[in-house]
């Protein structure tokens, strides 16, 4: 897996990803700022759209 870093206008990294997906002409992303809490979230909405 290959990971995006993302920086502002100032040159600054902001964030990054380490999963990104594609689906219906539509690009996603997973970033690393996420929090355990959201696991159970993120992985529905994952099952979702991956389907």
């Amino acid at each position: 897996m290959e990971a995006y870093i993302i920086k502002d206008h100032s040159g600054l990294n902001r964030w990054t990803w380490g999963f990104e997906f594609q689906k219906n002409r539509y690009s996603f992303a997973i970033t690393t700022q996420g929090y355990s809490r959201n696991d159970e979230y993120v992985q529905r909405w994952l099952r979702k759209y991956l389907n």
